[in-house]
């Protein structure tokens, strides 16, 4: 579960304008009459909020503040009709954008997973494989840890396994059931014959390029698909619906936390 969150900001001729801060030095010109104690309860600096008022007054074509004569304390500063009709309708538009939010939290529930998705597509990096794990065991080993996923290979229930510093496990916050992307390299991933090594994954070849300086099989494990970059003979024959081992050095896997 997770809330939606903004801030409302208009903008004019490109330059922001209207934000929270503004409006809240408006309202207090109003409620005060002196920009003095206005700059004081917002808060920020008597300098900064002449500077405020003076970019809003030269952005609007009509003034939202001026200076007047005989007011409270001899003199003072009040908002012009137009400035009072400006916070009016800023409050009623931060009324229906908190709605709106109010009402995409409610929605959170179902957005989880694209939201998620999201995060992984805008994920790039040189590493060819990104695979999502889930955390299903953490074997403390001193300085190191051994982390087993879950990469969704529902046929044979074998994980993948991982090694990353007992700090790295701290830093990343983690646990059983967390999601991470898991990179590799195309290099580090080794196809051997199936059922030759005990731990090995299973994999399904669904296309293999072969190339003068070796070859690229793209795989699938589970759900997921894995590229192979190999210039071993073995895998020159491999073709598609083929079954082979899939082996990775638990060292060579790189941890992203979603």
């Amino acid at each position: 579960m997770f809330n939606f969150e903004g801030d409302l900001r208009l903008t004019t001729q490109g330059v922001h304008f209207g934000n929270p801060q503004q409006i809240r030095l408006l309202k207090e010109i109003h409620r005060t009459g002196s920009i003095t104690h206005a700059a004081k309860q917002v808060p920020m600096s008597y300098k900064a909020a002449w500077d405020a008022v003076n970019t809003m007054n030269n952005l609007s074509p009509e003034p939202l503040v001026v200076r007047m004569t005989g007011g409270k304390g001899g003199g003072g500063t009040q908002l012009t009709a137009r400035g009072l009709q400006l916070v009016q309708h800023f409050d009623l538009i931060q009324e229906a954008h908190s709605a709106f939010l109010k009402s995409m939290s409610e929605y959170s529930k179902d957005l989880q997973a694209d939201i998620g998705l999201l995060q992984q597509l805008r994920f790039q990096t040189s590493a060819r494989n990104q695979l999502v794990g889930k955390v299903v065991k953490i074997h403390a080993f001193g300085v190191h840890d051994e982390i087993e996923f879950d990469i969704g290979d529902a046929e044979d229930q074998k994980v993948l396994k991982a090694f990353i510093t007992d700090e790295s496990t701290k830093l990343l916050d983690v646990k059983a059931g967390g999601e991470f992307i898991l990179l590799i390299k195309a290099p580090n991933v080794e196809l051997v014959l199936e059922g030759s090594v005990p731990d090995a994954l299973s994999g399904v070849v669904v296309d293999n390029k072969v190339e003068a300086d070796g070859c690229e099989i793209t795989l699938t494990v589970g759900n997921q698909t894995l590229v192979s970059t190999m210039m071993a003979e073995s895998v020159k024959d491999l073709t598609e619906g083929d079954r082979v081992g899939v082996v990775i050095d638990p060292k060579n896997i790189i941890l992203v936390k979603i």
